[in-house]
């Protein structure tokens, strides 16, 4: 089932990319998302309920 993007205790600073970056490294440390499998803007947006501008800079962040 895919994982909505949860509420979270955030600090002020943290923003909506901020939360898909931790969202993402939720999916990728639970194998959700398995080594090695393409990771599509779209799909993930639609996975987490929001835009594909914060899941590209989460994932650029990731990727750093």
């Amino acid at each position: 089932m895919p994982h909505a993007l949860r509420p979270v205790k955030t600090r002020a600073s943290e923003n909506l990319s901020g939360r898909v970056y931790n969202q993402n490294k939720n999916l990728i440390l639970s194998n959700e998302v398995m080594p090695g499998q393409k990771l599509h803007h779209q799909h993930l947006s639609e996975r987490l309920g929001v835009s594909r501008t914060p899941v590209r800079e989460a994932l650029t962040r990731l990727v750093q």
